[in-house]
C-alpha cells in the first residue's frame, strides 16, 4: 500500500509541474513560449511581451482565462494553439498583441476571446475555429493564402472600425471566413471584406448592424449570394449562386453586402530593419499595380498619432513585382511604428499592417583589450539615458554577472574575468527604457 501511495504522490507531482497558475511572465526577446518558462498548460497566466518582440510557440500550448498584452504570438507549421477556459466560462484577453499562423498552424478557440487593437494574420493552409463569444475592438483579422476561419458559436461581435480581410489581393488566394451558425454583429464603421472571386464569406442567416456599440436598435441584412457568380460574372472562373457563400470582391458592412472592386494593387511584402548607423530601412513590393499614384511613408512614437515622414512614387501601371525602398535617416529613439498608405490615382487609398522596430539610445559601445586576459573595460559611449545594466553571458546563455551603473559619454566599467575559461562571452547592455545591445567578447590567455 505504502509502494502504491508513494507512486500516486510522485505522478501528482510531475503533472502539476505541467501546469502553473496565476503566473505573471515577461517576455523581453525572442523567444519560444518553452523557453520564456512558460509551461505547456497556463491557467489564469499573463503574459506581457515586449513591444517589438516575438513568442514563438513551437510546440502544442495550452492558455486558459489568460491575458496577453502586447509583442507577436508566432504559431508554428504543424502547432495547435489551444485557448480555453478553466472552472466558469471566461474570457482571455488579446491586448495589443498580433498572432501570426503559419503553414497548416491551427488556433483552437474554446473560450469566449477579446481582442484589443491587435492583429491576427493567418497564411498558408492555418486555420482558426471559435466556439464561444468573440469580441474585436480596433483589431483586424488577415486571412490570406488558403487559410480559413470557421464560427461555430458566438455571438461574433466587431467593434471600433474593426476589420476581416479575405484575401490577401491575390487571385490565387482561396481563404474563407465561415459563420456556422452564430450571429455576426457588425458595429460602427467595421465590416467585412472578400478580395476576389475565390474567395468565400459563408453565412447561411442574416447578420445584425448598429451604429454604435452602446446602440439600442439596429438593422438586420440577409447575405446575398447572388453577386460575382453565374456565367454573367466579369470573372472567367465564375462561381455558382448556389449555398450560402458571398464570393469576393465584396464588402459587407453597414449598408449590407455589396459588390466592390478588386483591389488595384496587390502588396506582397512590407518590411522595416535597423541598419548598421542607426537609421531605419523600410522595404516593400508590389506584385501588380494599377493605376497607383504613391506610397505614403507614416511614422509613430505610439501607435496611434501618425505623422507622414515621406513619400515614394509608384509606377503605376505594372504586371510585374515591383521593388520600392524608403530611409528612415532620423527615427525616434527607442520605439517607432510604421505603417504606409497606398494612394490610387483616383484618391482611394488603403493601409499597410504596423511594422515596430525598436533603435538603440546606446551608440559607439566598446571594449578593451579585445581579447582580454584578466580584466575588460566597457566604455558606454554616447546615450541620451543615464541608466544601464550590463550583463555578461556565457555560450550557453548563463548569466555570469551583472552590474547597474548611472552616468553615460564615455563611462567605463570593468569586469573581473580572471576566472572564467577562454572562448567568446556576450556582454548585454540594456538602457532604462529597454532598448538593448549586445557584444562578443573573446577571452584569451
Amino acid at each position: 500500500m505504502k509502494t502504491i501511495f508513494t507512486l500516486l504522490v510522485t505522478l501528482l507531482i510531475l503533472n502539476s509541474n505541467r501546469v502553473s497558475a496565476g503566473t505573471t511572465y515577461t517576455v523581453n526577446s525572442n523567444e519560444t513560449w518553452s523557453a520564456a518558462g512558460i509551461p505547456a498548460s497556463c491557467i489564469d497566466c499573463t503574459i506581457n511581451i515586449g513591444t517589438g518582440y516575438t513568442l514563438t510557440l513551437a510546440a502544442t500550448e495550452t492558455c486558459m482565462n489568460c491575458t496577453f498584452n502586447g509583442g507577436t504570438l508566432n504559431v508554428n507549421t504543424g502547432v495547435t494553439f489551444k485557448i480555453k477556459y478553466s472552472g466558469a466560462t471566461t474570457t482571455t484577453f488579446f491586448n495589443s498583441t498580433n498572432l501570426v499562423a503559419n503553414g497548416n498552424a491551427d488556433v483552437a478557440i474554446n473560450a469566449p476571446i477579446s481582442l484589443t487593437s491587435s492583429t491576427w494574420t493567418f497564411y498558408n493552409t492555418s486555420t482558426a475555429t471559435s466556439s464561444y463569444q468573440a469580441d474585436l475592438s480596433s483589431s483586424r483579422i488577415n486571412l490570406y493564402d488558403a487559410s480559413r476561419w470557421t464560427v461555430n458559436g458566438g455571438p461574433f461581435n466587431l467593434i471600433n472600425t474593426s476589420q476581416i480581410f479575405i484575401g490577401d489581393g491575390t487571385l490565387a488566394s482561396t481563404s474563407e471566413f465561415v459563420m456556422n451558425g452564430p450571429v455576426l454583429n457588425i458595429y460602427d464603421n467595421s465590416y467585412v471584406t472578400a478580395g476576389n472571386q475565390n474567395n468565400a464569406y459563408f453565412n447561411w442567416s442574416s447578420y445584425n448592424y448598429y451604429p454604435s456599440f452602446s446602440s439600442g436598435t439596429h438593422t438586420t441584412h440577409s447575405t446575398t449570394n447572388t453577386i460575382n457568380c453565374n456565367s454573367g460574372s466579369v470573372h472567367s472562373n465564375a462561381n455558382s449562386c448556389a449555398g450560402s457563400n458571398t464570393y469576393g470582391p465584396a464588402t459587407i458592412n453597414s449598408g449590407g453586402t455589396t459588390a466592390s472592386s478588386i483591389l488595384p494593387l496587390v502588396l506582397v511584402t512590407f518590411t522595416a530593419e535597423t541598419a548598421n548607423n542607426n537609421t531605419v530601412d523600410l522595404a516593400w513590393s508590389t506584385q501588380m499595380e494599377s493605376n497607383t499614384s504613391h506610397f505614403t511613408i507614416e511614422r509613430s512614437a505610439d501607435g496611434i498619432i501618425w505623422n507622414e515622414i515621406g513619400e515614394v512614387e509608384a509606377k503605376g501601371i505594372s504586371s510585374t513585382v515591383s521593388n520600392y525602398t524608403y530611409t528612415d535617416a532620423s527615427p525616434l529613439k527607442g520605439i517607432n511604428y510604421y505603417r504606409m498608405e497606398m494612394v490610387n490615382l483616383d484618391g482611394s487609398f488603403g493601409y499597410t499592417d504596423v511594422r515596430v522596430i525598436r533603435t538603440t539610445v546606446i551608440n559607439n559601445i566598446s571594449f578593451f583589450p579585445n581579447p582580454a586576459r584578466d580584466f575588460v573595460n566597457v566604455s558606454l559611449g554616447q546615450s541620451e539615458e543615464n541608466e544601464f545594466t550590463l550583463r555578461l553571458y556565457n555560450q550557453s546563455g548563463q548569466l555570469l554577472q551583472e552590474k547597474k551603473v548611472s552616468g553615460s559619454n564615455g563611462t567605463i566599467v570593468t569586469f573581473a574575468i580572471q576566472q572564467y575559461t577562454p572562448g567568446i562571452y556576450v556582454l548585454n547592455v540594456t538602457a532604462a527604457d529597454g532598448t538593448r545591445e549586445n557584444s562578443k567578447i573573446l577571452i584569451g590567455r
